[in-house]
């Protein structure tokens, strides 16, 4: 294979690969937190470690970092500051009946 032949194949690889989805919103297109995600959410929007919120919510810091890689896998985020703007974009931003 020449590799102008290689270039052209690559290049119809690429243009015929699934493009990466938008933000998957859940079931019904929409973004939904059950309520302990949204304290946890609020927790972390504050600057709190996965361990000091644990200590707060009165669970293991492995439940607090269960909960984030849910919703990274639920809405294909990557990192704590994602989750937090998903949460803060998408209207519901409360903790309870606070809102924040």
């Amino acid at each position: 294979m020449t590799p102008q032949e290689a270039t052209v194949q690559v290049s119809e690889q690429v243009t015929a690969a699934p493009r990466e989805q938008p933000l998957a919103r859940g079931r019904h297109n929409c973004v939904e937190f059950a309520p302990r995600q949204r304290e946890i959410l609020a927790l972390v929007a504050d600057g709190l470690a996965d361990k000091e919120i644990a200590v707060q919510l009165g669970v293991s810091a492995r439940t607090v970092r269960t909960h984030l890689e849910r919703l990274y896998q639920r809405y294909g985020l990557h990192s704590r500051s994602a989750a937090v703007a998903l949460w803060m974009r998408s209207g519901e931003p409360r903790v309870g009946d606070r809102m924040l």
